[in-house]
């Protein structure tokens, strides 16, 4: 099945991230053992789970909602900034009341309770906007986002906007005029385009994790020491909607990907990478543990790193969650999780009051 070629659905009726979801393929008790069973995972899984991930084992777990409102929330964008806050930004938008994808943001204390959502971006004068990747260099936060001037969703470019504050923005190079900063190479006429943005800043370079329907068509990844003028792009893997953070203590890229079993089940998948360029190959079995809902649909995740996209050890994902059919069910929930290096007879499982045993993590 040619994947890239179910883009080219319109968006009427339905918000684009349903699209392109159906186009591609407390503390609790033990963890699963680590490795799997062969075969697809249920979707009512363990709250908690432990997998190997090349030379690693991840240790995920399901914490809770985080944000809900009128309408749907998907395609996170969070960091805990310098000054110890938690920012996020995202994609939401109201099908019954007819108000179309627009980027919003909120601020945390602690990651979890977040205050009520403001706007950050309205999609004027761009028809459609989603997928907001934040980063924070140079003095100003950077946003790349998706952005097309066709009501349909088609023809899809990656723009930018810059803040001093990271909530009043201003697009480049004028809020009149937008442009893109990267942009499709597509050849064939309305397709998706290029798009789904991840931005880290890593060794004083922007680096931009994208969709594009390129020949091959999939993911890519450009540099840039401005943040504005983007190397020619290098095709990654076949894979779409990703967040990806670096651990420099750990010398790895961590990478989420939107995984899609059969419908309507997806999770968030997970890929490791020492280079950025060559992951570990797609495997839906390697996937975080999300609420039970809409018969286990989840999509649009992010990482919460550093201001420059950085990580540890630990890490939050944020991503929408609800019934697949029902756009305006989708609201953003957060699970955890931790990577550690594989030792031979070691147990790697979350510690709660259910257990008293020492091999704890």
């Amino acid at each position: 099945m040619a994947w890239h070629s179910r883009y080219q659905k319109t968006r009427a009726g339905r918000c684009r991230r349903f699209l392109r979801a159906c186009a591609l393929p407390a503390l609790l008790g033990l963890a699963q053992a680590a490795g799997l069973a062969a075969g697809w995972p249920n979707p009512i899984e363990p709250a908690n789970r432990s997998l190997l991930l090349g030379q690693w084992v991840a240790v995920s777990r399901y914490r809770q909602q985080v944000l809900h409102r009128d309408g749907y929330d998907y395609g996170v964008s969070v960091m805990r900034d310098d000054d110890g806050l938690y920012r996020m930004w995202w994609c939401g938008g109201n099908l019954a009341a007819g108000i179309p994808d627009r980027i919003l943001q909120a601020i945390s204390l602690d990651g979890v309770s977040w205050t009520a959502p403001e706007m950050a971006l309205r999609p004027e004068p761009l028809a459609l906007i989603a997928d907001p990747a934040v980063v924070r260099a140079s003095g100003l936060y950077w946003m790349y986002f998706t952005g097309t001037a066709r009501d349909d969703g088609t023809d899809n470019d990656i723009y930018l906007a810059t803040s001093a504050d990271g909530e009043h923005w201003s697009r480049h190079p004028s809020d009149a005029a937008p442009a893109p900063v990267i942009e499709s190479r597509m050849t064939r006429q309305e397709g998706y385009g290029a798009g789904q943005p991840s931005a880290l800043f890593v060794d004083g370079q922007f680096v931009v994790y994208f969709l594009d329907q390129d020949s091959p068509g999939g993911l890519y990844r450009a540099v840039s020491e401005d943040g504005i003028t983007f190397s020619e792009p290098e095709w990654v893997m076949l894979v779409n909607d990703v967040d990806v953070k670096y651990n420099p203590a750990r010398g790895y890229y961590l990478m989420t990907r939107h995984g899609q079993f059969a419908e309507p089940f997806s999770r968030t998948c997970l890929h490791l990478s020492t280079d950025g360029l060559a992951f570990t190959p797609v495997d839906n079995e390697r996937f975080v543990p999300g609420p039970d809902l809409g018969g286990g649909f989840q999509l649009g995740s992010g990482i919460a790193g550093d201001a420059r996209g950085l990580i540890g050890d630990r890490s939050l994902i944020v991503y929408g969650a609800g019934d697949a059919g029902l756009a305006d069910t989708w609201d953003l929930y957060q699970s955890e999780l931790y990577l550690f290096p594989a030792r031979p007879g070691h147990v790697y499982r979350f510690f709660g009051p259910a257990t008293e045993a020492k091999d704890h993590l």
